[in-house]
């Protein structure tokens, strides 16, 4: 043995003093309670049962016993259930239950409110002070998709978050509404707390980050090249215009055909990967230059790890700014917006 008499001794009052301390501190507060008052920090220390877990895996280690790890490996057990796990209501038995995907904005439906704008405001303004899309704001108030100016006295719905209202149907689950509205499934579960509600058909529920399906074009059967006019069908290497969108889903290429059909303007769907996009236009008879114009394609062979980059210019603002939107910039599939200086519009090709 290791441990003389006087070592045992010592331990006991050492263990003794701590566990003292460990019972002293208040007890575990169930997550329902703090929600009550989450602004409020919880005063007590979750959870007694790892503390003294950890205070017996500190002594252990420091006398050297032949349990130590043990001791240390239900500690750390303990502690991996506390940090990812929902717990009951006895916080002593962790017992640990399916975690529920909750929306993490706490925002709902019923959060959807209606403005009437003043003299001066538009799209972009509105979307930046609600925090949105613009797309957003058009796509709720059916306005096109080029719509930027807004009459004083207009009448608006404004959601809480980006994305677009639905109305569900029989046969409708959240991984269906996700593929149809470019989603994710969690997104839509967690927002509409649809384990809990579940899916009623007639309900209507807000599809977080969810993207209008581009309106289906009108087959031709014209097989000569269309130009930036035009909207044709061709075979082999020569253009194929508005002929359905053949990028692949969640990249920006994706994003810009479909925001360019839903405008109602000409694009190709056989351009290849963003890096070619300004040459293949030329190729199909756009006019391509470094003059930025509200419905443009942007577009740069730089970076995308050598991809390059393209999306959507919602306007040209007076300071020479423009305003843009795009996908899979901040994250794959992910929709955002920004606003690039007038000294870096010349950075991009613009497809007109």
């Amino acid at each position: 043995m290791k441990l003389s008499a006087a070592s045992f001794l010592i331990l006991g009052i050492v263990g003794s003093q701590l566990a003292g301390r460990v019972l002293s501190e208040p007890q575990y507060v169930a997550p329902q309670a703090r929600l009550q008052n989450p602004v409020e920090a919880p005063q007590s220390q979750p959870v007694d049962e790892v503390v003294a877990a950890e205070v017996a895996a500190a002594v252990a280690q420091e006398a050297d016993l032949l349990i130590s790890p043990n001791v240390s490996n239900h500690a750390d057990t303990l502690e991996a259930q506390v940090n990812t796990a929902t717990k009951t209501e006895n916080s002593l038995g962790a017992v640990v239950e399916k975690p529920q995907l909750i929306a993490q904005s706490g925002k709902t439906v019923d959060d959807i409110v209606t403005i009437k704008t003043v003299a001066g405001a538009t799209v972009d303004s509105l979307a930046d002070q609600y925090g949105i899309s613009a797309d957003t704001i058009r796509w709720e108030n059916n306005l096109s998709a080029n719509a930027s100016d807004l009459a004083a006295g207009t009448d608006l719905k404004i959601l809480p978050v980006t994305g677009l209202t639905y109305t569900v149907a029989d046969g409708d689950t959240p991984a269906s509404i996700a593929g149809t509205f470019k989603t994710s499934e969690e997104d839509v579960s967690a927002f509409n707390d649809v384990e809990v509600k579940g899916l009623p058909a007639g309900t209507k529920i807000i599809v977080p980050n969810g993207v209008k399906p581009a309106p289906t074009p009108a087959r031709s059967r014209s097989t000569s090249s269309s130009t930036s006019g035009s909207v044709g069908f061709s075979l082999g290497n020569t253009p194929l215009i508005n002929g359905g969108n053949r990028y692949a889903y969640g990249y920006c290429t994706y994003y810009a055909y479909a925001k360019r059909v839903a405008a109602g303007l000409p694009v190709g769907s056989n351009w290849g990967n963003a890096t070619t996009w300004a040459s293949r236009a030329r190729a199909s008879g756009f006019a391509v230059d470094k003059n930025p114009r509200a419905g443009d394609i942007f577009q740069t062979s730089d970076g995308g790890g050598g991809y390059g980059h393209a999306g959507y210019v919602e306007s040209v603002n007076a300071d020479g700014s423009i305003t843009v939107s795009e996908m899979n910039y901040t994250g794959w599939n992910r929709i955002s917006g920004r606003t690039i200086p007038a000294g870096s519009t010349g950075q991009f090709n613009y497809i007109h």
